[in-house]
This record gives C-alpha cells, structure tokens and sequence, in this order.
C-alpha cells in the first residue's frame, strides 16, 4: 500500500515538473519574439527646429454703456416767431458762429424798432451838432462884447486924457460927448442884439432836444414792450400760465407745484395781471405813436415811459419768483435735471437783460430830468441878459438925448466934465468885467448843452444796440464747433423764447461710461 502511493508521487512531481518547464521554455520563446518585433517596428518621428518669436495679443473686450461726446449743446430760441429756413441737415458739420436757422417775427415790430432806433440816433447826432455850433457861436459872440467893451473902454480913456490935456477942451466937448454917446448906444443896441439871438438859439435847440428826447422815450418803450411780451411768452411756455394742467400725471407743472405750489400759482396771478397791464400800456402806446414827433409829444410819453419802467420792475419780480420755482423743483422723466438747468439759465438770461433795460429807461428818464432843469436855467439867465441890455439900451438912448439937448447950449466946466469922463472910463472898464464874466457863463452854458446831447447820443445809441440785438436773435448761429446732430424745429413752426431748435454735438472725443 505505501509503495504504491510513493510511486505516485513521484511520477506527479515528475510529471508536474516536466510541465512546468515546458511553460518556461514557451515563456521565454514568446519574450524573445515580443523583444525582436519590438527591435524591427519603432520608428523615431523627424524634429523640424524653428525660432520662438514674441507677438502682442489684443483681447476683444464686450461692453455694456453710454457714449458720451465732449460736448453738446440745445439751441433754443430767444424770441418769438416762425422758423424761415434751415441752413444745415443733420449729420452736416457746422462752425461756432456761423448761421444755421433763419427766423422770422411775427410782426414788423423788430425791423420797425430798429428803424426807429436809426433815425433817433442820426436826430441825437443832429442836435449833438447843433449843440456845438450853438456853443461856438456863444462864444465868439462873447469874445465880440468883450472886444466891444474893450474899444469902448479904450474910448472913454482916450475922452478923458484929451479933457486932461486938451487946451480946446471948451470948444470940442459937445462934439465929442455927441461921439461918445453915439457909439455908446451901437454898442448897446449890438449887444441887445446879440443877447436875444443867444435866446432864440437857446429856445430852438431845447425844441430840437425835445423831440429827441420823444423820440427816444417812444423807441425805449417801444422795444421795452417788445421784450416784455417775449419775457411773458417764456413764462407761459415754462409755467402753463393760461390753464393748470392737472390730468397729466408726468406733466412739469406737477413736479413744480409738488414742490411749490403755492408760488406757481402766485405767478400765474402775477402773470395775468402783468398781461393785461402790458395790453393797456401797448394800446396807450399806439394811440400817440407816430414817425414824427413834436415838442409837445415829449409830454406825453413820459408817463407812458415811467409806466413801462414800473412794469419791468413787476415782471422782475416775476422772474425771480419763477427762479426760485425752478430751484424748488423735482426732476420727472419727461423734465431732466439738464433740462431745469437750461431753464435756470434762460431765466437769469432774461434777468440779466431785464436789468439793463430797467437801467436805460431810468437813465433816459433822469436825462430828462436833468435837461429841463439845465434848459429852464439857460432860458432864464437868457431873458435876464435881454432885460439888462434893454435896460443898458434905454440908458443910453436917455444919454444921447440929453447930449444932443445940450450941443450949443453952452460950454459945461471942465471940471464937471472931467468928472463925467472919468464915470465914463469907471464904468467902461465894468463893462469889460461883465463881458469877462458872461463869457464864463456861456462857456459852462455851452458844456451843459453839450454834455446833455451827448447823453441823447449815448442813449440813442444803446437804443439801437439794443434794436439790432434784438433783430440779430432772429438769426440763429451755432455755439461750438461739431455737427448738427438733431433738428428740432422746421421751417414753418412757430417758436417762443426757451423752444428748443437743433442739438449740436461734439464727436471729436467720445467717452464710454
């Protein structure tokens, strides 16, 4: 039994080792195999060697903004009227100052002004003028009393040496009293004369400045009310003055009166009060205005003047209360902040030139004032000047006669005439003082009349700058230099002062925000 099983074993040990190499033997062929088709399938690829060179990316960025250009401005009209005519289109590019839009008035008034304004200025001009000539002629004719009286004076001392040291003194006195006295009384008459053309030259140059003066004072209230309804139409257009708009949910007058109400609507009373006055005061107007005025007309117009300067004083006022509305306000969607700042600067616009005219009628009714006084102290010291030489005329008319009484009568003591003679000289060398003194006081005659024409010059002249500002607004001109991005008005709508016009805007820088 246990020789048995040992010969198995042995044969399994046999049998399982002679496997086993076997295996081995079969391994190690299919190893050598896999290491020789290895050895004859790799290839190594070929190496291209090239330079690294540096570049600059640009990365494309996407964003989400506004552009904004460098600048942009709105137009607007400052007066009221109809657009005549578009220069530009838009996309057109356009110069600071030079034209794009052409309007034209309702009415003829601002041509009508200007003209008026012209012929004010050449009349202003034309008594200017007078005023000099009237001066220079005062003064040569003061220089011919002074001369005069020089001579005269010259004459009595000659008369009164020759009684002094004359040995026919007995026999020639008469005669020459007779002379004396005759030349005397020319001298009289002449300056009698000669006061009472200064009188008349006096009283027709304050004729002349009169009517200027009703010239001016019917130019100042003329353009006054033709700006004051341009200031009334702004306030409307701003304010809805005619009728409170209370439906409309994003209406400006809403976001005011949210903030103000009670000073909106205290404008809109103002405004229509102001609006009726003005239509009082114009239909006033018309009733004395003409093309031609008389010195009469001067009385007139002064109170229409002072009534237009309290009108301005009142619409200043409303002015100021429509700024501080504007400050009060709240911004809406429809009404931008940018929008109350134009707005804020129309108005302290109209301001501004409201206070210059309020400046004007004042100085022009001042300048008034001052003349009539000046005129009435020239006339008065005028008719004086003619009294005394009247009375100097009498005198010696009086003297001549007794002289021409007493020729013949007898011989008069040289005594008494020598005392006569001397009075003569005394009162020959006065005359010389007088004529002195008058020259003086035509002088400083002269430079007041002078001085109040040149004021009618200068405020003629600030009355037709004031025309031709008024007229060059209808022409519209460009603030920078850009193109017309947007056209707002065209030809044929009606604008008013504040109507926004065209946009123009600057593309040579944009910012992306």
């Amino acid at each position: 039994m246990k020789k048995i099983v040992g010969v198995s074993l042995s044969l399994g040990v046999f049998i399982l080792s002679g496997c086993a190499d076997r295996e081995l033997e079969k391994k190690g062929e299919e190893e050598k195999k896999e290491e020789v088709s290895l050895l004859v399938e790799v290839k190594y690829p070929s190496v291209e060697i090239i330079k690294v060179e540096r570049v600059a990316l640009e990365p494309e960025i996407s964003l989400t903004g506004t552009i904004i250009t460098k600048d942009e401005i709105t137009i607007a009209s400052e007066v009221t009227g109809t657009v005549q005519k578009v220069l530009r289109k838009e996309g057109d590019s356009v110069a600071e100052g030079k034209p794009i839009m052409h309007l034209e008035s309702h009415t003829n008034l601002l041509n009508a002004s200007y003209s008026s304004a012209v012929v004010a200025l050449k009349n202003a001009k034309k008594s200017f003028y007078l005023a000099q000539k009237s001066a220079e002629q005062s003064l040569k004719d003061a220089d011919l009393q002074i001369k005069n009286a020089k001579l005269s004076l010259n004459s009595a001392k000659i008369a009164y040496d020759r009684l002094k040291d004359s040995e026919d003194f007995q026999k020639s006195s008469n005669a020459a009293a007779k002379e004396g006295s005759d030349k005397t009384l020319e001298i009289a008459e002449k300056n009698l004369e000669i006061s009472q053309k200064s009188l008349k030259d006096i009283l027709e140059m304050t004729t002349q400045t009169n009517i200027g003066y009703a010239d001016s004072m019917s130019n100042s209230v003329s353009s006054s009310l033709i700006a004051f309804r341009g200031y009334l139409d702004f306030v409307d257009t701003l304010i809805g003055a005619s009728e409170f708009r209370k439906n409309d949910n994003d209406s400006f007058e809403v976001y005011l009166a949210g903030a103000s109400g009670n000073l909106i609507q205290d404008i809109q009373v103002d405004w229509r009060v102001l609006a009726n006055d003005l239509d009082m005061l114009d239909s006033e107007f018309i009733k004395v205005s003409k093309k031609v005025y008389n010195e009469e007309d001067k009385n007139v117009l002064l109170p229409l003047l002072s009534n237009t300067l309290e009108k301005a004083v009142v619409l200043n006022g409303v002015l100021r209360d429509v700024e501080s509305m504007l400050n009060k306000s709240i911004s809406s969607v429809s009404f931008s902040e940018d929008r109350i700042s134009a707005l804020k600067k129309e108005v302290r616009s109209a301001q501004s030139s409201l206070e210059g005219t309020i400046s004007s009628l004042k100085a022009l009714r001042q300048s008034l004032v001052d003349f009539e006084i000046q005129s009435a102290q020239q006339i008065s010291a005028a008719e004086l000047a003619i009294a005394l030489r009247e009375s100097e005329v009498l005198a010696k008319k009086s003297e001549n006669l007794v002289v021409q009484n007493s020729e013949g009568v007898g011989i008069v003591a040289i005594d008494s005439d020598l005392v006569a003679a001397k009075n003569a000289y005394l009162n020959a060398e006065n005359a010389v003082e007088f004529a002195e003194s008058q020259k003086v006081s035509v002088s400083i005659q002269g430079d007041l009349a002078i001085q109040s024409a040149l004021a009618q010059v200068d405020a003629a002249q600030s009355l037709l700058d004031q025309a031709a500002l008024s007229l060059s607004k209808l022409t519209i001109s460009s603030g920078i230099n850009g193109t017309v991005s947007k056209i707002l008005a065209f030809a044929g709508d009606t604008v008013s002062p504040g109507t926004p016009l065209l946009i123009i805007s600057d593309y040579s820088e944009l910012k992306l925000i």
